[in-house]
């Protein structure tokens, strides 16, 4: 009789433990449960590509050099894909832009492109500039995508 009894005792002593662990997870000023130095990181990580050609709706024409920075977690080897397509999203060219200079750091990096290309006969589309994620892990991809205009 006793054995089942403290079996049962030591059960609930179990439970009240692993629920006092959970709630101190998360507390209230962090609800999240992650720590805050881990929130302000990404916060500070937020912008991480920035291009200065082409602008958003601007008119391109081919050779496209695509010029711009980004931190070094974009690249891989020093390198990421471009992409151009049409609005229909027909792929137009694809090509690589390379860092010009050290990739392996947390700062900006400038990078260069170039895409050849026969102009659509559609007068829009997109150029998508895709974050290098060699890995499994489809949560690291990333990409930003510029309207462009054709003639």
């Amino acid at each position: 009789m006793r054995s089942p009894a403290l079996l049962l005792l030591f059960a609930a002593f179990l439970a009240l433990s692993m629920l006092a662990g959970c709630s101190k997870a998360t507390s209230p000023s962090n609800r999240s449960g992650a720590p805050s130095s881990m929130v302000d990181e990404k916060t500070a990580q937020k912008e991480i590509i920035r291009v200065e050609a082409p602008r958003p709706g601007e008119v391109v024409r081919s050779p496209l050099t695509v010029r711009g920075e980004a931190r070094g977690v974009w690249y891989f080897e020093g390198d990421f894909p471009l992409i151009l397509q049409d609005n229909r999203g027909e792929i137009l060219a694809r090509g690589i832009a390379s860092a010009e200079g050290e990739w392996m750091t947390n700062d900006f990096v400038p990078f260069v492109g170039r895409l050849v290309f026969v102009a659509p006969a559609q007068t829009s589309g997109d150029l998508i500039l895709q974050k290098d994620n060699p890995s499994e892990r489809r949560e690291l991809d990333d990409s930003l995508i510029i309207p462009v205009r054709f003639r």
